[in-house]
Order: C-alpha cells, then sequence, then structure tokens
C-alpha cells in the first residue's frame, strides 16, 4: 500500500521511495510519524567519545566503535630504557614489509631490522646491534641504490657516519666510521635523507650559537665506504640555512618534484623550508621562504612528502590549535595553503604520512599522554580537509592497544613514520616499552559492518541511541535530497549507486536506512 504525506506519494505499493526531492525537512518527520522507520532505534554502550551522525560498528566488546580499521600492536619491546622526551628512536622502511628500527640503551644506539606479516601485523625483528657510539642524538637512511643503511649520530661537536650492511633480518658489517661533519657551535638533532637524483645523502643539524641549520652531504660505494663528504662551516656571518631562530629539530628530506632536498625547521612563530643544492660536495641554498607566521606558537611539528601528490603536508601547533596545511613548491617559491584545525590544543608530538593525498597523523596534544589520531585529504590545489569521521579519535575512541598505558609518540621527525602499501606505521612507545602502531590507509569502497548511525552524541561507557535500518536519522548534514548514500573506509557518507548504499536522504539532515 502506498503512503501519501499531505497528498503527496512518498513510498510507493512496492516500498519504493517516490517524489524525494520535493519533501522537505517537516515532511521527513512526518515519515516517521508515518510509521516508517518506527523502532528503528537502539540504545549502545559505547567504546569512546563519538560525535553524533557518527556510522558506527559493533565492536568485539559489544560496545560500539568507529568503522576504522584500528592501531593494533604489531611489535613490542621493552629495550629501551632511556626517557622518551630526550632521546627519540627511529623507523624508516627499507623495502616491502621490511623495516629498520633504531633505539637507545643506556647511551648507546642499537640497531635492528625487521618483516611484517602480510596484512602489515606480526613484525619479526632479528637481533639488536650495537652501532658502537653512545650520543645524544642519531638517524638512520636507505640507500636503496646499495641496499644499506646509513648511520649518523652526533655528540655536539661532531656527526659521525658509518653505513651498516644486512641481510634479511640480520644485521651484519658495520663499515668504518668517519666524521660527516663538525661544528664548534653545536652539532645536534642530525635528520639524514637520500637524493636519488645524485646518489647522495644529505643531512642537516641544528647549530645552536648562530641559530641556524647547517647541511652535509656524503656518497656511500657499494663496498660501504663513505665518500665525498662535506659539510657547513661556521661564519661570523651566520650559516647558509640561516633560520633567524634557533632551528631545533630541523628536519630534511627528498622531493622527487623537484629532484632536491628540503630543509625544514620551526621555532619562535617562525618556519624555516630552504630548497638544498650542491657546490662540489658542500650544500647550498637554492630557494628559502621564512614564514614569520605570529600563529605559530609550538616549535614540534610533523613534516611528511608526499611522492603521488607533490605536495608537502605540515601539521603543527598554531595559537593553542593543532592545525594542518599543504606546502607547494614549484621552482623556487613556497606556498602554503590554508591551514586547517585538527584540535583546541597545542600538539607536542606529531607523525604524518600522505600518499596521492590521503594522509595519516598521529600526535599527543600538549599536556596529555595519550595519542590522537586525524584522517585527512590533501589536493593538488594545496588545500586540505579532515575527511575521517568523528574528526579526531583520542585513544579511547579507538581499539585500544593492548597492554599499553601512556603511549607516546617520539620527537616529531620526519623518520619515525612510514607507509607501505595500504597500511600507514609508526613507532611510539610507553615509559617501558616500543610499539609499532599500523593503520589501514586505503580505505575500501564499502563498509558493510556498520550497524547504524548514531543520532546523539556518545560519551565513553555511556548508552547513546543508534538510529538503525528502518529509522530515520536526523544527526546527519550536508546531504542532498534524494540521494543513495554509502560509507567509505572513514566511516564517511558518500554518494553511492551501490546495492551496497545504507539509506536515502530524505533531506539534507535526515537519512532514512535501508
Amino acid at each position: 500500500m502506498a503512503i501519501q504525506v499531505n497528498g503527496t506519494q512518498v513510498i510507493g505499493n512496492s516500498r519504493e521511495l517516490t517524489n524525494i526531492a520535493s519533501i522537505d525537512a517537516t515532511t521527513a518527520a512526518a515519515i516517521g510519524a508515518a510509521g516508517v522507520g518506527g523502532g528503528g532505534e537502539l540504545d549502545f554502550t559505547s567504546s569512546g567519545n563519538i560525535a553524533a551522525g557518527t556510522l558506527v560498528g559493533v565492536r568485539s566488546d559489544g560496545k560500539i566503535g568507529l568503522n576504522i580499521a584500528g592501531e593494533n600492536t604489531a611489535y613490542s619491546s621493552a629495550f629501551n630504557t632511556d626517557t622518551p622526551t630526550s632521546n627519540p628512536g627511529r623507523m624508516i622502511k627499507l623495502t616491502s614489509g621490511k623495516a629498520a628500527i633504531l633505539l637507545r640503551q643506556s647511551g648507546y644506539w642499537y640497531m635492528a631490522i625487521g618483516t611484517s606479516g602480510s596484512a602489515g601485523n606480526n613484525w619479526t625483528f632479528g637481533s639488536f646491534v650495537s652501532m658502537n657510539r653512545a650520543t645524544a642524538y642519531a638517524d638512520i637512511c636507505y640507500d636503496p641504490d646499495n641496499d644499506k643503511i646509513a648511520f649518523v649520530a652526533a655528540d655536539g661537536a661532531t656527526i659521525y657516519g658509518k653505513m651498516v650492511s644486512y641481510s634479511g633480518t640480520t644485521i651484519g658489517t658495520l663499515h668504518s666510521e668517519v666524521t660527516v661533519a663538525q661544528n664548534n657551535y653545536g652539532c645536534n638533532w642530525p635528520s639524514l635523507t637520500y637524493d636519488t637524483n645524485r646518489n647522495r645523502f644529505f643531512g642537516v643539524f641544528s647549530e645552536m650559537y648562530y641559530a641556524s641549520a647547517a647541511g652535509f652531504t656524503f656518497t656511500a660505494n657499494s663496498s660501504g665506504t663513505i665518500q665525498n663528504v662535506g659539510w657547513n662551516s661556521s661564519t661570523s656571518s651566520g650559516q647558509v640555512f640561516n633560520t633567524s631562530v634557533a632551528a631545533y629539530n630541523a628536519a630534511i628530506f627528498f622531493h622527487s618534484g623537484e629532484n632536491a632536498p628540503i630543509i625544514f625547521a620551526s621555532r619562535d612563530n617562525v618556519n624555516a623550508f630552504f630548497k638544498v643544492g650542491l657546490s662540489g660536495n658542500t650544500p647550498t641554498k637554492l630557494a628559502e621562504s621564512l614564514d614569520n607566521d605570529g600563529d605559530i606558537k609550538e616549535t614540534r611539528g610533523g613534516i611528511t612528502y608526499d611522492a603521488t601528490l607533490g605536495k608537502m603536508i605540515l601539521v603543527q601547533g598554531y595559537d593553542g590549535n593543532a592545525k594542518a596545511s599543504v606546502v607547494d613548491l614549484t621552482g623556487n617559491t613556497f606556498t602554503r595553503g590554508a591551514k586547517v584545525q585538527l584540535s583546541a590544543t597545542p600538539v607536542q608530538s606529531v607523525a604524518v604520512v600522505s600518499d596521492n593525498g590521503s594522509v595519516r597523523a598521529f600526535y599527543i596534544p600538549a599536556g596529555q599522554d595519550t595519542y590522537n589520531y586525524a584522517g585527512l585529504t590533501a589536493t593538488s590545489s594545496n588545500t586540505i580537509t579532515v575527511t575521517d569521521a568523528a574528526k579526531i579519535y583520542q585513544s579511547s575512541a579507538v581499539p585500544a592497544v593492548t597492554g599499553n598505558t601512556n603511549l607516546v609518540l617520539q620527537f616529531p621527525r620526519y623518520d619515525i613514520g612510514f607507509l607501505d602499501g595500504a597500511r600507514a606505521f609508526f613507532l611510539a612507545q610507553n615509559t617501558s616499552s616500543w610499539k609499532i602502531l599500523s593503520l589501514n590507509v586505503v580505505p575500501t569502497a564499502e563498509l558493510t559492518s556498520y550497524v547504524g548511525i548514531l543520532q546523539t552524541a556518545a560519551t565513553t561507557n555511556n548508552t547513546a541511541p543508534v538510529t538503525i535500518v528502518g529509522g530515520v536519522n536526523t544527526a546527519v548534514s550536508g546531504l542532498t535530497t534524494g540521494k543513495m548514500y554509502a560509507a567509505n573506509g572513514g566511516g564517511l557518507l558518500v554518494t553511492s549507486n551501490s546495492s551496497a548504499s545504507i539509506g536515502v536522504a530524505l533531506s539534507s539532515t535526515s537519512l532514512l536506512l535501508t
């Protein structure tokens, strides 16, 4: 039997929806009153704080949660005994399914090689091997041409470098160590990248006296011998890469679109970007951008280069908020797009990865000891938006990492996270152990494991009403009347003509679940 509302047929004899485009919000409510969707709501206990209008599923513990591929404990080690805030670890991708991690114990740096299972979980690592260097700061970088790993360590005045050979998950020869940089005014926080265009390593370190970032370079042959070393020496006029401020936690990475390394440093309301060239064996400055943004209030930011998109993605603290933006480099011109807010608190530690505009960021809000997660989409027009449902996932709203409390990320470095196929990996730790967190980056086309949509906001371990099949949810917004909607991998409603659609929009703020 067909159903009419105020003289307009809205449901036909075969239960099909008709004349949907002409229905307004009042009529949508009347449909519910007419019996469509009657009883289409159930109360569930929530696993965390989840916003109204969010698509949710039932977890293994019977509580509702977000329909995302959550983090899991992929690898655990109680090896590290140094404090998390002063001695960050490193994790880099070698080849698909293989990574190297660098941890510090009792002042010395140790490296291990690991492989992941087919799903990106169940990491298996070989034995940790001492790099025979006791320093406060170090970094590692992969040489794809010779299938070796470069290790550099800074003791405040000198940076030492050596190449490391490995086979499978076994570390082999530690090749001869050489000096790759010296500076009487400070050699701290080294960061290393590999220039696949020049087949050369480029590094950056913080030179405190002149409030600058200094560069160094070297090559390595197939025998593991470091050659062609060069670095920026101190001068009374300051450094080549002068940030005008102390360049804490400077990072360097290779921009394949411009075939050049990029240095990023931030301190005291200034972001500094440098495009790096080479004169003989000495790093040179090809271009710079000193972004004197008075809105920047936090030194600690995370940055990554999206090689597919050809853009840099920056997540940083701004005026009491965590924000993300796209940074473009074309020729010698840096351009930063508009910032989008992630949270209402500044960040104290960040890791961010991106591929083809699909951005995944883990970060710690200032003053907290739990991590947040954000999924974003960046575009070639330098825009970025938060795209995942509920926008920000606090640790209480994401499946818990088993056996971990007070889990934190390390210093906001370029090399504590990477992408491998459909998964993003981040290195984190609590006060006694390390974890590799994994997250599915590529959304599935449709999600079918949903139970419904939250009608009101949910809080941790409290019940909340969920609109189920047959009900009309009025907590949604921005819909197009008459359109069918499905769900993407982030739990967002998207228009779809698929048979897997979960509902039809009765108005911009009403969705009938079918």
